[in-house]
């Protein structure tokens, strides 16, 4: 927590199990980055006051607010801090120099596009495994909002449920793009014994140490699920091989009807 908290890189990487406290870093981050003075810029003989914002965005509202309201809550009478409003319903934070966090969601477009009325210069994005539509919440909502403002994105969840899409391809950080947090419940310090808490989960669930969701969800690891697969038997090639000499190629493309993510 404290190396990740101290961290001024603009672009961080969580990817953690069960029980390593990043949540409460994230609360922590949040609070911390509302504490500073809003920022000021100078334009011809006027100045523009700009307050700093922190939106989190989880996979519904609701959902957001089960992982982080009590934990944002803690942090800011920890720090001592007074906001000046606090909304338990719409789940923002307000402080009397402007600067405020935000919970938001992203079940739906229309979630998403909820989003593009708020400027802030901290976003965070987490259970980034179950996320949808993560390209278009990056590059058409987040990022516009955020770059301008030079600010923070911070990104983070458990393994990718399957290979491909935005979390496996960030995680695997070919662009060197974000500086990467790989946790587990055993770098927790508060917690003395993992092992006898992991073999419980393992007799609870009834698994052995290779489920794919206790390696995913207890230990930090990218466990693919190949059952999610239509086709889990596949086969990558970078080039055509030799053997191949196909004559015809036949593309289908079936758009859906009533669910909006068929392909």
């Amino acid at each position: 927590q404290r190396e990740a908290f101290d961290s001024t890189s603009k672009r961080k990487l969580f990817i953690c199990s069960r029980r390593t406290g990043k949540s409460h870093e994230e609360a922590s981050e949040m609070v911390a980055h509302c504490l500073k003075e809003p920022e000021t810029i100078r334009i011809g003989d006027e100045t523009v006051r700009k307050p700093h914002g922190a939106m989190y965005v989880g996979m519904t509202i609701q959902k957001a607010a089960n992982i982080m309201w009590s934990a944002i809550l803690e942090a800011i009478e920890t720090c001592k801090t007074k906001p000046s409003h606090i909304d338990n319903s719409s789940y923002t934070i307000e402080w009397p120099n402007g600067n405020f966090i935000q919970l938001a969601g992203n079940s739906t477009k229309a979630e998403r596009e909820k989003i593009r009325g708020a400027e802030f210069d901290l976003a965070i994005i987490d259970e980034m495994q179950s996320q949808t539509g993560l390209q278009y919440l990056m590059d058409s909502i987040l990022l516009p909002i955020i770059e301008p403002r030079r600010g923070t994105v911070i990104i983070s969840g458990t393994g990718p449920l399957a290979r491909g899409g935005y979390w496996d391809e960030a995680i695997q950080n070919v662009q060197g793009t974000w500086e990467i947090y790989h946790k587990s419940i055993y770098d927790n310090l508060t917690i003395q014994n993992p092992d006898e808490i992991l073999e419980g989960v393992l007799v609870k669930n009834g698994w052995d140490k290779t489920n794919i969701t206790f390696r995913r969800e207890w230990l930090a690891e990218t466990a693919w699920d190949e059952n999610l697969l239509i086709y889990p038997k596949l086969t990558f090639y970078d080039e055509i091989p030799s053997e191949f000499k196909p004559v015809y190629a036949y593309i289908g493309l079936d758009l859906g009807w009533r669910d909006n993510s068929a392909f």
